[in-house]
């Protein structure tokens, strides 16, 4: 199970006005999520070349895409590497939070209440609405 910190960095909380506005776009991200498990081989056959970005912090990476795995394991952190958009440190993060094991059990989370948001998504999404003035109802 995720600890709160990991929920907020790496799950999608939306709901009300917000989610029927984004609901296609989270789907997209959630499905993703998957094409970064398995080897090198496989990722670039899903075409997971892309970062995954944070959806709490605009301009970083999201903290439990990177921290699910050895970064050094994505593709995408490979080619920002050779590409200089990434430090080459990033290869060393990793987090003392419980994490899911695969993008798909993230994923699977991650969409499992999407259409009808608990009252602990619902607040989640009040919060980020708060802190992210480009996140609006």
């Amino acid at each position: 199970m995720l600890a709160a910190r990991a929920r907020q960095q790496a799950g999608g909380l939306l709901c009300g006005r917000v989610a029927e506005r984004l609901h296609d776009d989270h789907l997209g991200e959630y499905a993703r999520l998957i094409d970064y498990d398995g080897e090198i081989g496989d990722q670039a056959m899903a075409g997971a070349f892309g970062l995954f970005a944070c959806h709490c912090t605009p301009g970083q990476l999201c903290a439990g895409w990177l921290g699910h795995r050895d970064p050094s394991e994505l593709l995408a952190v490979r080619l920002g590497l050779v590409s200089h958009r990434l430090d080459p440190e990033i290869v060393d993060y990793r987090t003392d939070v419980e994490l899911w094991r695969s993008g798909a059990e993230a994923a699977a989370h991650g969409l499992r209440d999407l259409a009808e948001p608990g009252a602990a998504a619902r607040e989640a999404v009040r919060k980020i609405m708060r802190i992210r003035p480009d996140v609006t109802g």
